[in-house]
């Protein structure tokens, strides 16, 4: 098995969404969506500060995220990545950071 990494932004884009809190529904939807396909997680107690450079505007962009770390078998790759597109277009994010034992990829919504 491998351990997956992700984070999701606790606002909506405010290029793609309005940039307010994602609902409570938003959270369950996820939740439930990787215990159906990885049949568990773990979610952070403490939410992460960061900051990117937005690839559209060039700015630095502070956020907020909520980090969850999930089992994968060998070969599910492929459905953590189907996943995260889903979860980059609910929760109104242009990407979403993945690290795959320690090898980050950018899931972006297109």
């Amino acid at each position: 098995m491998k351990e997956i990494e992700f984070f999701v932004p606790i606002r909506e884009d405010k290029y793609i969404g309005n940039g307010k809190l994602h609902p409570y529904t938003r959270w369950e939807w996820l939740e439930k969506e990787l215990y159906i396909a990885f049949e568990g997680w773990t979610k952070s107690p403490m939410n992460y500060n960061g900051v990117y450079k937005d690839e559209d505007t060039n700015e630095m962009v502070p956020d907020e995220s909520r980090k969850y770390t999930v089992a994968i078998k060998e070969g599910e790759i492929v459905e953590v990545k189907k996943l995260l597109k889903k979860v980059a277009m609910e929760f109104r994010q242009k990407s979403i950071y993945l690290s795959i034992a320690g090898k980050v990829i950018f899931i972006k919504r297109r």
